[in-house]
């Protein structure tokens, strides 16, 4: 029908450029009506992804700063649980002290004790200053196998830990049995203070 109608238009210059303009007007104003909701609705779908992969990245972050949070308290307990196993400086130069009486006292007789220069293990300057050292401990002496055997036990009978790091043994006389033993001892101390900090006055 609109064929029919076309076909009987008389179709002069005037009517042809009237036509031409009415054509690229309706397909400029569709274009115009339509354009815009086609950019709304791929800039909403642009947006729901980008959301729901931000949610998703979020969802990762937490659980990964969870288990991050447990970690760090995992260690900062068992951090704490190892700090009960030095020595103040004071106790661990009582301790030091006392190895050859505890030697005597266990019917052992010291030939060389020798104390090492304390090593720096570890020293953090945060809102306190935390400082581990090491000193090392060579002891040599000669007894009884059961002396030997009660002497360590006296030397780590504490509520600190005394690391045996090193023993050897070797046999000095065959008629009484007596063993030389040679010992490296290890303790660790820790001393632990409050920072100084800048005051400024108030004028």
């Amino acid at each position: 029908m609109l064929l029919d109608k076309i076909k009987n238009v008389n179709w002069t210059p005037k009517n042809v450029l009237t036509g031409a303009l009415t054509l690229i007007a309706m397909f400029g104003l569709y274009g115009w009506l339509t354009s815009p909701h086609s950019a709304y609705l791929m800039a909403a779908e642009q947006y729901e992804i980008a959301a729901k992969s931000l949610k998703t990245n979020h969802k990762i972050l937490s659980s990964k700063l969870l288990r991050q949070e447990k970690q760090l308290a995992d260690m900062q307990q068992e951090f704490n649980s190892s700090l009960k196993d030095l020595f103040s400086a004071k106790d661990a130069g009582q301790y030091l002290q006392s190895i050859q009486t505890i030697t005597q006292q266990n019917g052992c007789r010291v030939d060389s004790l020798r104390f090492l220069p304390a090593k720096k293990i570890l020293q953090t300057q945060q809102e306190e200053e935390i400082n581990i050292d090491q000193y090392r401990t060579e002891l040599s002496f000669v007894g009884g196998y059961v002396n030997i055997v009660k002497l360590i036990s006296a030397l780590q009978n504490r509520k600190e830990k005394v690391w045996i790091e090193s023993l050897n043994l070797h046999l000095t006389d065959s008629r009484t049995g007596n063993l030389t033993c040679d010992l490296s001892i290890v303790i660790h101390t820790i001393q632990v203070k409050e920072l100084n900090k800048d005051v400024k006055a108030n004028n």
